[in-house]
């Protein structure tokens, strides 16, 4: 540190299962007032990716003396933020606490974005419109039973009094010998070479869903919960193995189809991480079953691709690029790197991940998202790479492989497909048949999450 410049030492304080999340929020911070006169513009603004975690150590940034304010967003939507001062030759310490979780299981949960801290659990809310808490149940099939005798307000209360209620009632009512909704997963495995969109377009038609899974999928294992809580977990095996796996997730008369993105290697060469999907059982009709990866080297890229801040995961990814790309050791974390690189540095000056995009289209022919990124660039890219001959034979190629991992890649493939289908009638089925299926993608979710037609569940 020079006499010019002082030092902060950040650090944010977040309980995550006990875990250091690496590039773990988005620190913004900007000079308001100088003690030293006019500074240079790149001088008075400071963007980085930065660790979060109860345990994390500080860390240090270098900045000009004066006023400074920071606002620190996490993928959990928070905004903490505080001001602080810099002076020349010190050094000084900030220490930021993030709200803690409701429970210590929904830690990783809350962090992520997929349901709400403590602060929300304890305040009165107005539950979804859609929720039955009293009466017959007809809203969700086979919920009656259970909340019909809560106490429960209609109105307004809180999300843990609504918790505490329903592990009453479905504990009286299994005491009772009575039946009481219940949510269940099955994972199913289908080997790569079969047909992915056809059976998924049957679906689609109407053709009855257990008849697909027999034709194209064998099961492997399954699992049922009873909807005791606001909140119903399951873990999903990560194991290598040849075959793609797929969740079908049913809960409250709603019936989903989950892509598990299995084997994921932890991208920082650790043990393979937990995957878990959770279910809101107090949710709209709009909020499907939520699936996460815990891998700490890149958690909050995917949660920040979930909540749409595709600016806040390119600063993820440019911290973890040589982990994501340079062996890709995780195809799968690399192809999300890949999405998240193209929206946000298709036209900067750095292309070295470029050349990536192009190993992970050709070296993993099982992914369909490598041909979707690299498809997009022929497309999209500069003008020394556009080729929209080379970029409708990677949407094909595309296509053949299969749905993607991630819902954006359905919506680029879509996208890339109906642009090109007039120059390029062969692309014109599959333009067709992926436009179907999109309409079927559950929102904000990083993987492709398919809510089924009610004729089929």
């Amino acid at each position: 540190m020079t006499s010019d410049y002082g030092k902060i030492n950040l650090k944010v304080n977040k309980n995550i299962e006990g875990r250091v999340i690496e590039a773990g929020a988005v620190a913004r911070m900007r000079l308001t007032q100088s003690n030293s006169g006019k500074v240079d513009w790149k001088e008075r603004r400071k963007t980085v990716a930065i660790t979060v975690g109860d345990l994390a150590l500080p860390e240090s940034f270098e900045l000009v003396p004066g006023k400074w304010s920071i606002d620190v967003d996490l993928p959990s939507g928070e905004i903490l933020q505080d001001e602080f001062q810099v002076v020349a030759g010190e050094v000084s310490d900030l220490e930021m606490d993030a709200e803690p979780s409701a429970r210590e299981s929904l830690s990783w949960h809350h962090y992520s974005g997929s349901v709400q801290g403590r602060d929300g659990h304890q305040r009165a809310t107005r539950l979804p419109r859609s929720t039955v808490l009293v009466g017959t149940g007809d809203s969700f099939p086979g919920l009656g039973n259970i909340l019909e005798t809560t106490a429960i307000p209609s109105s307004k209360t809180s999300l843990n009094d609504v918790a505490d209620s329903l592990q009453k009632a479905v504990n009286d009512a299994l005491a009772r010998g009575e039946e009481v909704a219940k949510f269940s997963m099955s994972i199913f495995e289908q080997k790569y070479n079969q047909p992915q969109w056809q059976w998924l377009l049957d679906v689609s038609a109407g053709e009855p869903f257990s008849f697909n899974q027999k034709k194209y999928m064998k099961e492997i294992s399954i699992e049922e919960k009873p909807a005791d809580d606001i909140y119903v977990a399951f873990s999903i095996p990560n194991s290598a193995g040849e075959n793609r796996r797929w969740a079908i997730v049913d809960g409250l008369g709603v019936r989903h189809l989950v892509s598990i993105p299995t084997p994921w290697e932890n991208v920082a060469h650790g043990p393979f991480p937990e995957l878990e999907i959770l279910f809101h059982v107090l949710s709209d009709e709009h909020l499907g079953p939520q699936l996460v990866v815990k891998d700490d080297s890149i958690a909050a890229m995917l949660a920040f691709m979930n909540a749409g801040k595709l600016s806040n995961a390119a600063l993820v990814v440019d911290r973890a690029r040589v982990l994501l790309f340079h062996k890709i050791t995780n195809r799968i974390a690399a192809a999300g790197g890949g999405y998240v690189m193209l929206a946000t540095r298709l036209h900067s000056d750095d292309t070295e991940w470029q050349q990536w995009i192009f190993n992970l289209a050709e070296w993993f022919v099982d992914l369909p998202d490598g041909k979707i990124l690299q498809g997009a660039m022929y497309l999209n890219g500069p003008k020394d790479v556009r080729d929209f001959d080379k970029a409708a034979a990677c949407f094909k190629e595309a296509y053949a492989r299969g749905i993607p991992y991630y819902s954006l890649g359905i919506s680029w493939l879509r996208s890339g497909l109906a642009t090109l289908q007039a120059d390029y009638p062969e692309l014109a089925e599959a333009a067709k048949n992926v436009g179907s299926i999109s309409q079927m993608i559950e929102p904000k979710q990083p993987f492709t999450a398919l809510k089924l037609p009610p004729e089929t569940a």
